[in-house]
């Protein structure tokens, strides 16, 4: 979409608002068009900026506000039920509204099964289950939390691996081979926590007796 531009100002007729994605949270970059009702030309548009807030003048008249977000995890749509934007006498009306989720994410945490400190720069890898292809990956902060962000509506596999090589790797359901591993449910527009606790490798618990 390219650069997300502060919104312009209107000093005549015009419309503003805000573009938001559900589950919360602003949309920068999302593109706004202005529609005439009457046979959908486009009247006007605008790029959100990175307070997902646009504005654009238009000709007065009634409109409508649609929206398209930044990449493919939102629906595009209308901005309201969709309503029509009354516009005139020199006046800038409000044309807020939320996009549909497409798709959802895993969040967890990662820690050490024994002393369950994080175990910071862990990867979380969510895979296929049909196939075991890697559809994302995400590393863990320093306490240990990752979020795996943009997948499908649907079952996930999700593996956790020590880039250190200090701990054996995971897989969801705490077993270390895909083919027992527990399929995580994720849900359009939510969050599903997945946590993982890795055992130390033996020659590292072996060093800490």
């Amino acid at each position: 979409m390219g650069d997300a531009l502060p919104p312009v100002a209107v000093s005549g007729d015009g419309v503003t608002g805000r573009v938001t994605g559900a589950p919360g949270g602003v949309l920068p970059g999302a593109l706004v068009a202005i529609l005439d009702p009457a046979d959908f030309s486009l009247d006007g548009g605008a790029v959100a900026n990175d307070d997902g807030r646009y504005t654009t003048p238009v000709p007065a008249g009634a409109h409508l506000a649609y929206a398209l977000g930044p990449t493919d995890d939102h629906q595009p749509g209308f901005l309201g039920a969709p309503d029509l934007l009354a516009v005139g006498g020199g006046r800038t009306v409000i044309g807020d509204g939320e996009l549909e989720a497409r798709t959802g994410a895993v969040t967890g945490t990662v820690t050490d099964a024994t002393s369950g400190a994080p175990v910071a720069g862990a990867y979380a890898l969510a895979l296929d289950p049909g196939t075991g292809a890697i559809e994302r990956g995400a590393p863990a902060d320093a306490s240990g939390s990752f979020t795996l962000a943009g997948l499908q509506p649907g079952s996930h596999l999700v593996a956790y691996l020590d880039r250190s090589g200090a701990h054996d790797a995971r897989f969801s359901g705490g077993v270390p081979d895909p083919g027992s591993a527990t399929a995580v449910t994720v849900a359009a527009g939510g969050a599903t926590v997945a946590d993982a606790a890795l055992p130390a490798r033996p020659a590292l618990r072996a060093a800490l007796r």
